[in-house]
């Protein structure tokens, strides 16, 4: 009975997270899902398999995400996999009047517009109508650039690891599908994986030895990849933070040292050279784990660096704005996660709100000009975290966490998006206090 009860509550919290995501009330929801208003959870907190697929479609959660959320631990579902979503669009629809590389063309317009669902519809498309495994992998990656723009990491993934099972494709663009791949996998939170794949670019570079641009930058982004890897481990793995630490600096100078070449070489100061300055923030955090660098300076150094984008919206979207987000993200984290055993002048306490304050809220700003959910949902881990070690063990009740509507979508969007802050999310939901919200 007790577990009845607790279901039910879940369901009902639920529903309430529901409405706010959409900005709806309870009748709307309820009319949505095809459901009476007053009746929306039922007697036995068992709710049926088309209220589970309706409920996560409205919440943008995958359904494992919604049963685990009700039920707990005991009863993982698994949810349609995007290949099955391709197979249901494809069937039994009209070949479109557009060729191909017509519809292709419209992909790359899609995503220069940042129109992610046009970009998918436009996508699939091409699916349906793809003749060979050439076209089929083109297909699999323009929709795996409209999910990286919609946030959806797991599904770009699919979408990359779909295109790369077509044979024959040419070398540039399986070495491009790697490389994208390594960093969709960065961005779950998967980084032992991450890094492996980069590491077989690296391998494959090594022997063929490309030497266009595309080959040149999926070699820089590999190290990007390995190096960032490592440093997000030693952050999460104390006891071998000096030796992760020591192969991310390696890596994260080389791809440093190799974007900068190629921003010489394009005379670009907005792309690679952007990408070069977020390996250079990676690099203050390794420094810092090893010693090389105090606390306290490392996070002046980061002050110094947010100063120049007061205003997020006077920055051009694209690669500096972003790089400046990921500022943001390490200086939060060379706020909470210096190790002890790192040669520092100590932050205190107060110093380390603070810090964490500037660049969560800054970092915010960022994410939202750009749309980007891996940027968020870090941001809201390292606020948890912040909040965590105040209190101890759990959220400081004399430092209240009011969350508004802006910020309950953005927290319910990671929950659906990553795995890994999917029990943050909820504690954060369940431990802060929402306002502004129906």
């Amino acid at each position: 009975m007790n577990g009845e009860i607790e279901r039910k509550e879940r369901l009902d919290e639920l529903l309430d997270w529901a409405c706010a995501y959409k900005g709806w009330t309870r009748k709307q929801l309820a009319a949505h899902l095809g459901r009476d208003a007053t009746h929306l959870v039922p007697e036995s907190g068992n709710p049926k398999s088309d209220f589970i697929l309706a409920l996560s479609k409205v919440l943008d959660w995958p359904v494992e995400a919604t049963i685990e959320c009700i039920w707990g631990d005991g009863a993982l579902g698994r949810s349609a996999t995007p290949a099955a979503e391709r197979a249901r669009a494809q069937a039994g629809g009209k070949a479109p009047a557009l060729s191909f590389w017509e519809i292709d063309a419209l992909c790359v317009a899609a995503h220069r517009s940042g129109d992610w669902a046009k970009m998918l519809t436009a996508a699939r498309q091409e699916l349906a109508i793809a003749k060979d495994a050439n076209e089929r992998s083109v297909g699999y990656l323009r929709e795996a650039g409209a999910w990286n723009g919609m946030g959806r990491y797991a599904n770009e993934a699919e979408s990359y690891r779909a295109a790369l099972a077509e044979s024959p494709i040419p070398a540039e663009r399986r070495l491009l599908l790697e490389t994208n791949l390594a960093n969709c996998l960065l961005h779950l939170g998967r980084f032992v994986e991450a890094r492996g794949v980069a590491a077989d670019v690296l391998e494959t570079i090594q022997a063929e030895k490309p030497e266009s641009e595309s080959g040149r930058l999926a070699e820089a982004l590999a190290y990007w990849v390995r190096g960032e890897s490592f440093r997000m481990l030693a952050d999460r793995e104390p006891t071998s933070a000096t030796s992760h630490a020591t192969k991310a600096r390696a890596m994260l100078a080389t791809a440093e040292r190799l974007l900068m070449e190629m921003s010489r070489d394009q005379g670009d100061d907005s792309s690679y050279s952007g990408i070069a300055h977020t390996a250079r923030a990676g690099l203050l955090h390794a420094d810092t784990i090893l010693g090389r660098v105090a606390a306290g300076d490392a996070v002046a150094k980061v002050m110094a660096e947010l100063d120049k984008v007061v205003d997020p919206e006077a920055v051009p979207a694209g690669d500096w704005l972003e790089s400046y987000g990921w500022w943001c993200v390490i200086g939060a984290q060379l706020a909470l996660h210096v190790p002890a055993s790192a040669d520092v002048r100590r932050l205190s306490a107060d110093d380390v709100d603070r810090t964490v304050a500037i660049c969560t809220m800054k970092g915010h700003e960022i994410a939202d000009r750009l749309g980007n959910w891996a940027m968020r949902q870090q941001l809201f881990m390292l606020e948890h975290r912040r909040r965590q070690r105040s209190a101890g063990a759990a959220l400081s009740l004399e430092d209240e966490w009011l969350i508004d509507a802006d910020e309950l979508r953005d927290i319910l969007g990671s929950i659906g998006r990553f795995d890994q802050f999917r029990r943050t999310g909820w504690d954060i939901l369940r431990s802060a206090t929402i306002v502004g919200a129906r």
